[in-house]
C-alpha cells in the first residue's frame, strides 16, 4: 500500500496536543461564532421587544386569547391536584384539548408560579428558537435540489457547503422576521409550539429523503405524536405521512419502516385517548373537534348558504343542542353520546352539500400574514370583532376598514413586515416549480403544506398557516438564492 508521508506527518499535532481534542475545540468554536447566531439574536429581538411592549402596555392579558384558559386552568389543576381537570377546583377531567400545552404551561408554571410574564418570555424565546430547524431544512433541500442535480455548476464541495449553509441562513432570517411567526410567539397558545415542532418534522422528513436510514420513520413518527398532543391538528397528519414514508423507503423495507412510524406515533397518542374514554368521551383525542364540525364548519357553511351571521347562528344551535340535552338525559346522558349526536348533525349537512364544504378548506386569505395580532398586542385595534363574518360576505377591503376602525393608518406600522411576508409566498411558488417534476416534493408539499391549511377549513384565522411556514421559508430561500446567482452570473 502506498503511504504518503508528508500527509501523516501532517496529522500528528505538534507539541503533544491531541488530534482529537484539536477536532473537538475546532467544532466548538464553529458552533460559537456560527452566523445563526445572529440570526437567532434578531429572532429573539422582535419577539422579546414585542412581549416587553405588550407588558408595559396592557399586562399579560394582552397574550391572551378565547382559547388561553383552556390549556392555563388544566395546567394549574395539574399542578394543584395532579390531573389535568377543567380547573383546579373542577371534578370534571379535561377533555376539550389534547395535554401537551397544558403540561407544558404547568411545567412553566412550576418554576415562576404565577408570574405569567415569564411564561410569556419564555414563550417567545420558543417561538425564536424555529430558526433552528429551519436553518437545517433549508440547507438539506438546497443540498438536494439545487446542488445535487447539477442545478448549479460547482465542482467545488467547499463552495457547494457554503451555498446550503447560506440557503438555510437565508430561511432562517425569513423565518426570524416574518410577521405572522413574530406576533404569535409571544402568545399563550399553542400554534407556536406546535410550528416549531413541525419544523423538526420538516428537517428528519427531508432527511429521509437523502438517506434512506432506519432511524427516521420512528423518529417522525416519535416527533408527529409529541406534535398531536400539543395541538390536534397535527392528530391526522399522520395520514400523508405514512404515504410520504411509504415511498421513499427501501422497497425491501417499505412496510417496518411504515410500521416503525405508526408504533412511536400511537404510543405518544394511544395512552391520552384511553383516557379520555375512561373521562366519558368515547376513543376520542378531544372534545373540541366533532363539536367544531357542526358549531364552526358547518355553521359557517349554513351562514354562508342564507346570509346569517355565523355567530349568531352558533349561538342558537349551542342553545338548542342544549336543551335537547336536557330534556333526554337517557339518550343524550353523557358526553360520548352528546358528541356523537353532534357528529351525525354536522355529517347529515355536509352530505347536502359536499361540494361546497370541500371548497369551504380552501382559504387563500389564511395566508395573509397576521397583522391584527401585532395591532392587538400594541393596542391599535381590539378583537372579536365580528371581521371574520364581514370578510366572508363582504370581502377583504371592507373586512380590514371593519377591523381597522378608523385605525387604518396603522398598517404603515406592518408594512416593512407584511411586504417581504407576502413577497415571501411568490418566492415559495417558484421555488417550488424548481422541483415541482419529482413526485417526492408534492408529497412533501402535500404533508407540510396543504395539509395544513386544509385542516384549517372555513376559519381563515393568519395564526392557523404557522404550521405550514417552515417549508415555504425553506422554498423561498432556495427560489431567492437562484434568483441571486443567476442575477450575478448575467452581471
Amino acid at each position: 500500500m502506498h503511504t504518503d508521508t508528508g500527509a501523516a506527518l501532517s496529522l500528528n499535532p505538534p507539541h503533544g496536543s491531541s488530534a482529537p481534542h484539536s477536532s473537538f475545540s475546532r467544532v466548538i468554536r464553529n458552533i460559537l461564532i456560527h452566523p445563526l447566531w445572529l440570526v437567532f439574536a434578531l429572532a429573539l429581538f422582535l419577539r422579546v421587544g414585542l412581549a416587553v411592549v405588550g407588558l408595559s402596555r396592557g399586562g399579560v392579558e394582552v397574550f391572551t386569547r378565547l382559547d388561553t384558559g383552556s390549556y392555563l386552568e388544566p395546567a394549574r389543576a395539574l399542578l394543584m391536584r395532579g390531573a389535568l381537570y377543567e380547573t383546579p377546583v373542577s371534578d370534571v377531567l379535561q377533555t376539550l384539548r389534547p395535554p401537551g400545552m397544558s403540561v407544558f404551561l404547568a411545567g412553566l408554571l412550576s418554576v415562576f408560579d404565577e408570574n405569567l410574564s415569564w411564561i410569556v418570555y419564555c414563550l417567545s424565546v420558543l417561538g425564536a428558537s424555529v430558526v433552528l430547524p429551519v436553518f437545517l431544512a433549508a440547507r438539506l433541500w438546497y443540498r438536494q435540489t439545487v446542488l445535487s442535480c447539477g442545478a448549479a455548476d460547482l465542482s467545488d464541495d467547499t463552495t457547494k457547503e457554503k451555498r446550503a449553509r447560506l440557503a438555510g441562513l437565508c430561511a432562517a432570517t425569513l423565518a426570524a422576521i416574518h410577521l405572522s411567526a413574530i406576533s404569535n410567539s409571544p402568545l399563550i397558545l399553542s400554534d407556536m409550539p406546535f410550528t416549531v415542532l413541525v419544523a423538526w418534522q420538516l428537517v428528519v422528513a427531508l432527511q429521509m429523503r437523502q438517506s434512506q436510514g432506519r432511524w427516521q420513520a420512528p423518529v417522525l413518527g416519535l416527533l408527529a405524536g409529541v406534535a398531536a398532543l400539543v395541538r390536534s391538528a397535527g392528530l391526522l397528519w399522520a395520514v400523508p405521512a405514512v404515504v410520504y414514508v411509504g415511498w421513499h423507503a427501501p422497497d425491501g423495507r417499505r412496510r417496518s419502516q411504515i410500521m416503525l412510524f405508526l408504533i412511536s406515533f400511537l404510543l405518544c397518542v394511544l395512552p391520552w385517548m384511553s383516557r379520555n374514554e375512561k373521562a366519558g368521551i368515547g376513543w376520542r383525542f378531544d372534545s373540541n373537534v366533532d363539536s367544531l364540525l357542526l358549531f364552526q364548519n358547518c355553521a359557517y357553511m349554513v351562514a354562508k348558504q342564507t346570509g346569517q351571521s355565523a355567530d349568531k347562528l352558533r349561538t342558537q344551535w349551542r342553545q338548542e343542542h342544549r336543551k335537547l340535552y336536557e330534556s333526554d338525559p337517557i339518550r343524550f346522558g353523557t358526553r360520548d353520546q352528546q358528541l356523537t349526536y353532534e357528529k351525525e348533525c354536522a355529517l347529515q349537512i355536509i352530505r347536502k352539500a359536499p361540494i361546497q364544504y370541500a371548497r369551504e378548506h380552501i382559504q387563500p386569505m389564511v395566508l395573509l400574514p397576521d397583522a391584527p395580532s401585532l395591532m392587538e398586542i400594541l393596542g391599535v385595534t381590539q378583537s372579536d370583532r365580528g371581521t371574520l363574518d364581514v370578510l366572508r360576505q363582504k370581502g377583504l377591503i371592507v373586512a380590514v376598514r371593519h377591523y381597522f376602525h378608523g385605525a387604518e393608518w396603522s398598517l404603515w406600522i406592518v408594512m416593512p413586515l407584511a411586504v417581504p411576508a407576502v413577497l415571501m409566498l411568490a418566492l415559495a411558488v417558484w421555488g417550488f416549480m424548481t422541483a415541482w417534476h419529482s413526485v417526492s416534493v408534492w408529497l412533501l408539499m402535500g404533508a407540510f403544506l396543504l395539509y395544513f391549511l386544509a385542516i384549517v377549513g372555513p376559519i381563515a384565522v393568519p395564526r392557523y398557516q404557522l404550521p405550514a411556514l417552515p417549508l415555504v421559508f425553506v422554498f423561498s430561500s432556495s427560489a431567492f438564492l437562484s434568483i441571486y446567482y443567476k442575477i450575478r452570473a448575467k452581471a
